[in-house]
C-alpha cells in the first residue's frame, strides 16, 4: 500500500508540474516576441534616422557643389622658390622703358633713383604739420606704477 500511496502522489506532482512548465513555456514565448517587437521597431527608428541622416548630408554637398560652381577659382601665387629681382636685365628694361613713357606723358613719379624735384615746398610743410597733430594727439605710454588706488567697496 505503500508503495501504491507514492506512486499516486508523485502522479499527481508530475501533472502540476507539467502544467508550470508550460506555463514557463509560454511566458519565455511572449517574452520572445516582445523583443523582437522592440528590435523590429528600434531598427524602424534607426532606419529613419540614417535615411534623414543621409538626406542632410546628400543636401549639404550639393550646396557646396553649387557654392564652389559659383566662385571662380582664384589664381594662386607662387610663395616659394626664386622670387624676381628688380634688377634682373630683362625687368630692368621694361621698367626704364615704362619710366620713360609715364615721364613722357607728365606724370612724376618718384622711385628711388628717381626723385623728381618739388617746386611747391607748401604741400611738404602741409604733410608735415599733419604728421606733428597725429604724433601730438597719440596717447603717450606711462611708466607702470606698482601699486593701485581702489575705492572701497568697488
Amino acid at each position: 500500500m505503500g508503495k501504491r500511496s507514492r506512486s499516486s502522489s508523485s502522479a499527481s506532482s508530475s501533472s502540476s508540474s507539467s502544467s508550470s512548465e508550460e506555463k514557463k513555456k509560454e511566458k519565455k514565448n511572449k517574452k520572445k516576441k516582445e523583443k523582437k517587437k522592440k528590435e523590429k521597431k528600434d531598427k524602424k527608428k534607426h532606419v529613419k534616422k540614417d535615411k534623414k541622416k543621409d538626406k542632410k548630408k546628400s543636401d549639404k554637398k550639393e550646396k557646396d557643389k553649387q557654392q564652389a560652381k559659383a566662385i571662380p577659382p582664384e589664381a594662386r601665387l607662387v610663395t616659394c622658390g626664386p622670387g624676381a629681382r628688380s634688377d634682373a636685365p630683362g625687368l630692368r628694361g621694361e621698367r626704364d622703358k615704362l619710366l620713360r613713357e609715364a615721364v613722357a606723358a607728365g606724370a612724376k613719379i618718384a622711385l628711388p633713383g628717381n626723385m623728381p624735384e618739388v617746386k611747391d615746398k607748401s604741400r611738404l610743410d602741409q604733410a608735415k604739420a599733419a604728421l606733428e597733430r597725429l604724433q601730438a594727439s597719440q596717447q603717450k605710454r606711462e611708466a607702470k606704477v606698482g601699486y593701485t588706488v581702489g575705492k572701497p567697496n568697488w
